[in-house]
């Protein structure tokens, strides 16, 4: 993994979990961007996508009822209301608003 990409799985490992805010959290890949050369969508934690995470809870990720795992992506976005490209959008942009893509702390 090149120092960009583990600083940044570092920093979202420090964030509050994107759906309820709880701590600790665990690092959620979830569906990457859709290939230019395919037109489909790109497999996680390869290339690009591989940035497509964000902080979850252990209860929101894996074990609650209504976890992604569990219902799927689709509809945990959809009980959020939140567009999931968006959101990996905002960790990114506000991981180098932070200055931690330099290596700064956040």
């Amino acid at each position: 993994m090149k120092a960009l990409g583990k600083r940044y799985l570092n920093w979202l490992a420090q964030q509050p979990c994107a759906a309820c805010q709880a701590w600790p959290v665990e690092v959620a890949h979830v569906r990457g961007p859709i290939s230019k050369k395919t037109g489909l969508t790109m497999p996680r934690r390869k290339g690009e996508a591989f940035y497509y995470a964000i902080p979850l809870c252990p209860g929101c990720h894996r074990h609650g009822k209504r976890s992604i795992h569990e219902v799927g992506e689709r509809a945990f976005f959809g009980s959020l209301a939140v567009n999931p490209h968006q959101l990996v959008a905002s960790y990114f942009a506000r991981f180098f608003h932070a200055g931690a893509a330099e290596g700064n702390t956040a």
